[in-house]
């Protein structure tokens, strides 16, 4: 049997030792945070029961010491953002002996959480314990130097068993979240074991004449949407949600988030509904108890005490509270206002193409125009895709240098040649070159037969702004 939640265990405790770092004012009432409570309480619901059938419920999963261990072992060698889908390779040998280590520590750890969850499942389900598997080796300490640098390693991987949310609104619609989501065992950004992850309906399963319309709504021209719908292939559906990872809670196609403070690209696109559709906003998440303040700092209700958060306390309530979560994922799935909200923050926020970067000529700073150099389709979905993962473009001014100078190149046009080079070395999560579907740059020998030609790229181009040194 489910049961409803009560109370708010360690929440309660957060909420105070995070209510000096930088709570908005009160956006709720009195009266409306006793509204939410009231909703909660007689028209939706939420039921919690442990996933799986007797015997099968303990399951072995990556723990969050573990990963922020790897993030900071990553950290000894590389000073990029672990690509979330890699891992990074040491360069040097006494990096790559530490490697090998972790590897073997990684494993082994994998194998004793695997066979303690066994064991466990054996005797709920009072069935004899399984066969010990030999496993492979214990790799011992870790190497004397890794272990100065970085401290003793916790255990990678843990026995849990996670347990099944269901959230239920007026209307009957439901929501199912299920807490310690399952990651690859080396990764780098998993923080939150009662977080949930919801995939959503990915955008390229919506009817085209849907898009467009949001699209339209939005202000966003051609090739912008065709790079935007590619890019959120990585990311999820309007109504996606992920709140277990280094983000803290992401919402929406391009994953907005709210990073540690609360806030993010989250709070801001929150801020463009709010502002576009008030009333749309009031119904869709002030009546349900998730608001977000001028200062784009998102603030919650918690439904069992009716406490107002804000911040970094509004994002534990989230991430623990899956009434919350779910307020996000109804959003997304049916509210046409939210999601022309997503798509307008999405390419106010992410898409580069007047992004700005300075590249030196002969002596002389020129500010340029992404779009300038970067007039494919593929190319300005690499940009798109490191920016929304990282939050930048770097290093795009370093690559952009290194071309001109080895190339002797003299202005924005000569440039904008090299378009494929600089893609292949900005690529980030994908390889958008090999995306058949978009517009590709020119190739190598094409740039050079043009830049032995007429000297001209395609299209407009905005002039650079230039200054001496």
């Amino acid at each position: 049997m489910g049961r409803r939640i009560s109370g708010t265990g360690r929440l309660g405790a957060l909420a105070v030792a995070l209510a000096a770092a930088g709570a908005s004012s009160a956006q709720f009432s009195e009266q409306e945070r006793a509204a939410v409570q009231e909703y909660w309480l007689k028209q939706g619901s939420i039921r919690q029961e442990v996933a799986g059938a007797v015997g099968e419920q303990w399951v072995a999963r990556l723990t969050p010491e573990g990963s922020v261990y790897l993030r900071e072992f990553y950290r000894t060698f590389t000073n990029a953002k672990v690509v979330p889908t890699a891992d990074p390779t040491a360069p040097t040998a006494e990096g790559q002996a530490w490697q090998g280590w972790l590897d073997a520590r990684i494993a082994f750890d994998d194998w004793a959480a695997r066979r303690a969850a066994a064991e466990r499942n054996a005797a709920d389900a009072g069935r004899p314990a399984p066969g010990l598997d030999p496993g492979p080796p214990d790799p011992g300490p870790a190497p004397g130097d890794m272990a100065l640098r970085l401290g003793e390693p916790p255990r990678f991987a843990g026995v849990v068993r996670p347990v099944r949310h269901t959230v239920r609104f007026h209307d009957g619609t439901e929501f199912r979240y299920l807490d310690h989501v399952a990651v690859r065992p080396k990764y780098a950004y998993y923080r939150f074991h009662e977080g949930v992850m919801a995939a959503g309906t990915p955008v390229v399963r919506l009817a085209r004449e849907d898009l467009e319309t949001l699209f339209d709504e939005a202000g966003v021209d051609r090739d912008a949407r065709v790079v935007m719908a590619a890019v959120s292939l990585l990311e999820g559906g309007f109504d996606s949600v992920n709140t277990y990872d280094t983000g803290f809670v992401s919402v929406g196609f391009i994953q907005f988030a709210s990073l540690s403070q609360g806030g993010g690209s989250l709070g801001r696109m929150m801020l463009v509904m709010k502002e576009d559709a008030p009333q749309t906003f009031d119904s869709e998440f002030r009546r349900f108890g998730v608001d977000v303040g001028q200062d784009g700092l998102l603030v919650v209700v918690d439904p069992s005490t009716g406490e107002e958060l804000a911040g970094p306390s509004a994002n534990m309530a989230i991430i623990q509270d899956k009434r919350l979560t779910a307020v996000f994922q109804r959003a997304g799935a049916a509210c046409r206002a939210f999601r022309v909200a997503q798509v307008k923050s999405a390419y106010r926020s992410f898409y580069p193409a007047d992004d700005r970067v300075t590249v030196v000529f002969d002596g002389v700073e020129t500010s340029v125009r992404v779009g300038d150099v970067f007039r494919s389709q593929a190319g300005m979905a690499t940009l798109t895709d490191r920016k929304v993962n990282t939050g930048n473009l770097r290093p795009l001014a370093e690559r952009m240098q290194a071309v001109v100078d080895q190339a002797g190149l003299r202005t924005v046009a000569e440039l904008a040649q090299y378009e494929q080079e600089l893609v292949r070395a900005m690529t980030y999560r994908k390889d958008y070159l090999l995306v058949a579907s978009l517009r590709q740059p020119r190739t190598v020998d094409a740039a050079s037969a043009d830049r032995r030609g007429t000297r001209t790229g395609r299209g407009s181009q905005k002039p650079p702004e230039k200054r001496r040194r």
